[in-house]
C-alpha cells in the first residue's frame, strides 16, 4: 500500500516504474517526451484506456486461465516468515590494522633494480660532486702556503696551476650535476610508473572479500595508488644524490683531516655520537608523522570520494557542512601528530644545523693551539678545518632532505605490505581440467555461506540448486534472502563456508582456473556499470579471446537490440558515453550491457534484476533483447517483477537461505505457498 506511515500528513511526490505501488495515490501524472499527457487517479486512467492503461497492461497482464496440470512441487515451507526473511545485521567492528613491517634502505633501492645503470651513474656523479668542495680546499690550502714564498714568479706559477685545476673541477662538477639530475630523475619516473602499475594490477587480482573490508575502501586504495609511489620516488630520486653528496663530502673531509693533521680529525670524530643521536631522533619523529598522515589521508579521501560521487544526495539533504566537518575530523589526528612531530623536528633541525658549527669551532680552536704550541704548518690546519667546514654545508643539505627520505622508506614499507597480500580466490596449483570450457550446467549442493565482512549473519543455510543446460531458472524471494549471493558463488567471487559449487560433470570451481570458470558466464545486473569510453570499447571489454573485430561488436549490438540506436548517433560506435554511461538512458545502458555480455558467447547468462529499474517502455525493449539473448542458452535470472519470469522453466523461491519452493509459475500458484503470497502482494 502506498499510504504508508512515512507519507501520512505530508505532501508526497513519487516517481515510480512499478505501477502497482501508486494505485492509491491522489493524482497520477503520465509524462511522455517531456510533457504531461494524462492526469487522474488509477481507476480514472484505467477507464480512459490510453497511455497509462497501456503501461499497466504490459506490467500486469491478466492471468491465463485453464491450466489444470498438476505438477511436482518441491515444498519445504509454506508460509512467509517475516522474522526469518529479515537479516539480523551484525554491528560492524572497527578493524585493527596489522602492523606494517619496516623495510630496509636496501630493500627500497632494490625496487629500482631495473634502473641500475641510471642509479650507478647518478651515484658516481653525486659522490664526485661531494668530493669537489674538500678538493677545492686542498688546492687553495696549497696556494695559501705558497703565499709565504718571497719569489713572485713561483707564486704566479702556482696561481696559474690552481686556476687550471679550478676550471677542470668546474667542468667536472657541471657535467656531474647534469648526469646526476638526469639519472635520478629518469630512474624515479620509471619507478613511480612501475610501482603504480604493480599496485593497481595487484589490487585487481584480489578476491572480492578484500574490497569488502573497511580498510580497503575506494578512498583508501585511491590514496595509496596516488601517494605512496610518489613518496618512494621522493626518497629514491634526486634527494639520494644530495644525501650522497653530503656523505662524500664528510667522508673525504675526515680523510683529509686525518692525512694533514690527524689530531684535528680525531676532535671532529668525537662529535660523531651526537650526530648519530640527532639522525636517530629525526628519523623517529618523521616515522610517526608519516604513518599517521598515511592513515588519515586514506580516511579523509574515502569521505571526499563518497561525498563527491553522491553530491546530488548531499545537496538534496543539505549536508554539505556535515561532510566538511567529517572531512576535517578525519584529518585532525594527522594534525595532532604533525604538531607533536614539528616540535621534535624543530629541535632536531636546530641541532643538526648547529652541530657542524660546534665541530668547526672545536677544530679551529684546537688547530690554532697546535700552530702556536707545536709549530704545525698553518696550511695543514687550514686544509683540515676548512674542508670540514665546507663538508658541513653539504651535510646540512642532506639533513634538510632526511624527512622526505624517511617518508619514502615508510611508503615503501606500505607498498611492500600491499604487494605481499595474497588473494584467497586463486588458481589451483594443478587444475583438474585445462583448458576448461563451460557446457552451461552448474549446481550448488548443501551450501552454507556468510560474508567475511558480516560473519555473524548466515546468508545461505544448506541451499541446493541444480541449473540444467538450456533451461531458464528464476530465483525469487524477499530482499536479503540470498538470491544475489547464489550468483556470486557461481562466479566464484566467494567460496562457500560449507558445501560445493560445481560445474558440468561435478567439477568443483576451486579446482578450475578462475578466468576459465568465469569465462562461461555473462552478467547483466540491475545497474549496469559502463566506463568512460566509446560504446564499441564498452562492448569489447566483454570479449574472452582478445580484442574482438568490429563486426563481432556489431553482431553483439544487433542481438541486444541496440545497433539501430548506435548507428543513428553522429559518431556511431565511437560515441563516448561519459562517466558511468551518463550520456545514455537506463534502457540504452542496459542494452549495451547485454551486448557486452553476449560478445563473451556465454554458456550461462546471469540476469540480476535486469529490468527492475526501467520504465515500462524501456523494460519492454530490454525484455525483448533479453528474450533473444536467452535463446539457446542456460539462464539464471533474479526478479522481483514476477511478470518477467512467468515463462521460466523452473522458478525457485529462496527463503531463509534455502530453496523453499520450486516449480513453474502455474504450479507454484496452485500450491498457494510462498510464491502465491509474493504474487498476491505484487498484484
Amino acid at each position: 500500500m502506498f499510504r504508508c506511515q512515512a507519507a501520512q500528513g505530508r505532501t508526497t511526490v513519487v516517481v515510480a516504474h512499478r505501477l502497482s505501488t501508486i494505485r492509491h495515490v491522489d493524482m497520477i501524472y503520465v509524462m511522455k517526451n517531456g510533457e504531461v499527457v494524462e492526469t487522474g487517479t488509477h481507476d480514472e486512467l484505467i477507464a480512459n484506456k490510453a497511455h497509462y492503461y497501456d503501461m499497466v497492461s504490459v506490467q500486469e497482464p491478466q492471468e491465463l486461465a485453464g491450466r489444470e496440470e498438476k505438477a511436482r512441487i518441491t515444498g519445504k515451507e509454506s508460509k512467509l516468515s517475516e522474522t526469518e526473511d529479515e537479516e539480523e545485521l551484525a554491528p560492524m567492528e572497527d578493524e585493527k590494522q596489522p602492523e606494517v613491517p619496516r623495510v630496509s634502505f636496501w630493500r627500497v633501492m632494490a625496487m629500482k633494480s631495473k634502473e641500475w645503470k641510471w642509479m650507478v651513474a647518478g651515484t658516481i656523479c653525486s659522490v664526485v660532486i661531494g668530493f669537489s668542495m674538500p678538493l677545492f680546499i686542498v688546492i687553495f690550502g696549497d696556494l695559501f702556503g705558497s703565499m709565504s714564498d718571497p719569489d713572485p714568479n713561483k707564486l704566479m706559477e702556482k696561481v696559474k696551476g690552481v686556476s687550471i685545476v679550478c676550471l677542470f673541477i668546474g667542468v667536472v662538477m657541471g657535467t656531474s650535476n647534469l648526469i646526476e639530475a638526469m639519472s635520478f630523475g629518469v630512474a624515479g619516473a620509471y619507478l613511480t610508473e612501475r610501482l603504480r602499475s604493480q599496485m593497481f594490477g595487484h589490487l585487481l587480482k584480489q578476491h572480492i572479500a578484500y574490497f569488502d573490508e573497511r580498510a580497503n575502501s575506494t578512498g583508501a586504495l585511491c590514496a595509496k595508488l596516488s601517494a605512496e609511489a610518489a613518496y618512494v620516488q621522493g626518497a629514491t630520486g634526486q634527494r639520494i644524490g644530495i644525501c650522497l653528496q653530503g656523505v662524500g663530502s664528510i667522508g673525504l673531509a675526515l680523510c683529509l683531516a686525518m692525512m694533514f693533521e690527524y689530531r684535528v680529525g680525531l676532535v671532529a670524530l668525537a662529535f660523531l655520537p651526537l650526530v648519530v643521536f640527532v639522525v636517530y631522533q629525526q628519523s623517529k619523529a618523521i616515522n610517526q608523522e608519516s604513518f599517521g598522515n598515511a592513515k588519515c589521508l586514506e580516511e579523509s579521501t574515502k569521505i571526499a570520494i563518497e561525498a563527491v560521487s553522491n553530491v546530488r544526495t548531499v545537496v538534496c539533504l543539505g549536508r554539505e557542512a556535515m561532510f566538511v566537518r567529517e572531512y576535517v575530523r578525519a584529518l585532525a589526528p594527522a594534525l595532532r601528530v604533525a604538531t607533536r612531530a614539528a616540535h621534535c623536528r624543530g629541535l632536531v633541525a636546530g641541532l643538526s644545523r648547529s652541530i657542524f658549527n660546534f665541530v668547526n669551532a672545536a677544530a679551529l680552536t684546537y688547530g690554532g693551539h697546535l700552530i702556536v704550541a707545536e709549530g704545525v704548518a698553518y696550511e695543514d690546519i687550514l686544509v683540515t678545518t676548512q674542508s670540514l667546514q665546507m663538508a658541513s654545508g653539504q651535510a646540512q643539505n642532506a639533513f634538510t632532505f632526511a624527512p622526505e627520505f624517511q617518508k619514502g622508506i615508510n611508503a615503501a614499507s606500505r607498498i611492500v605490505a600491499l604487494l605481499n597480500t595474497k588473494p584467497l580466490i586463486c588458481d589451483p596449483d594443478i587444475p583438474i581440467v585445462t583448458p576448461f570450457k563451460s557446457k552451461g550446467e552448474a549446481s550448488l549442493k548443501d551450501v552454507e555461506f556468510r560474508y567475511p565482512s558480516r560473519p555473524g549473519v548466515r546468508v545461505l543455510r544448506g541451499l541446493d540448486l541444480q541449473v540444467d543446460k538450456g533451461k531458464t531458472i528464476a530465483l525469487v524471494g524477499r530482499s536479503g534472502c540470498g538470491k544475489s549471493t547464489v550468483m556470486q558463488l557461481m562466479q566464484r567471487y566467494y567460496d562457500p563456508d560449507a558445501g560445493l559449487v560445481q560445474c558440468l560433470d561435478g567439477l568443483p570451481l576451486p579446482k578450475l582456473r578462475v578466468s576459465e570458470a568465469r569465462a562461461g558466464f555473462g552478467l547483466v545486473s540491475q545497474e549496469p556499470v559502463l566506463f568512460d569510453y566509446s560504446i564499441a570499447e564498452n562492448i569489447a571489454y566483454g570479449a574472452n579471446d582478445g580484442p574482438p573485430t568490429h563486426q563481432q561488436i556489431v553482431d553483439a549490438a544487433q542481438q541486444a537490440n541496440i545497433h539501430n540506436f548506435i548507428v543513428s548517433l553522429p559518431q556511431g560506435y565511437e560515441t563516448n558515453i561519459g562517466s558511468k554511461g551518463m550520456q545514455l538512458s537506463g534502457g540504452q545502458k542496459q542494452r549495451v550491457a547485454i551486448a557486452r555480455a553476449l560478445i563473451r558467447q556465454p554458456k550461462i547468462l546471469l540476469l540480476d534484476e535486469a529490468t527492475s529499474a526501467l520504465d515500462t517502455e524501456s523494460e519492454k525493449v530490454v525484455q525483448e533483447a533479453l528474450d533473444a539473448a536467452k535463446a539457446g542458452r542456460t539462464c539464471v535470472t533474479i526478479a522481483h517483477r514476477l511478470s518477467t519470469i512467468r515463462d521460466a522453466d523452473l522458478i525457485c523461491v529462496v527463503n531463509a537461505g534455502r530453496v523453499a519452493e520450486a516449480g513453474t509459475h502455474q504450479q507454484l500458484l496452485d500450491f498457494k505457498g510462498l510464491y502465491y503470497d509474493l504474487h498476491t502482494n505484487a498484484t
